[in-house]
């Protein structure tokens, strides 16, 4: 899954890929927790994430830039590099 747009909500916001998820554009989860999931996940330098809470997950590498606001908890796991 590659996001180069925005993807908005009032509420919560996931987006799972089952191999490599890129974000180089918005994904912002105003009244609720963002949660990213995928075997590599890449965060561009150019990225935007807000969340009332952020939940990261790869199963293999993270690789995060850009910006990364959250209102509650931050969690960040890498299986491998992080």
């Amino acid at each position: 899954v590659t996001l180069a747009g925005s993807a908005l909500s009032d509420t919560s916001l996931s987006i799972d890929a089952a191999r490599e998820l890129r974000l180089d554009g918005s994904a912002l989860a105003y009244g609720g927790t963002l949660r990213l999931a995928g075997n590599d996940v890449q965060l561009g330098a150019a990225s935007k994430t807000q969340g009332r809470g952020i939940d990261v997950t790869a199963t293999r590498d993270l690789r995060a830039g850009g910006a990364l606001v959250s209102a509650g908890a931050v969690k960040l796991d890498a299986g491998r590099d992080a």
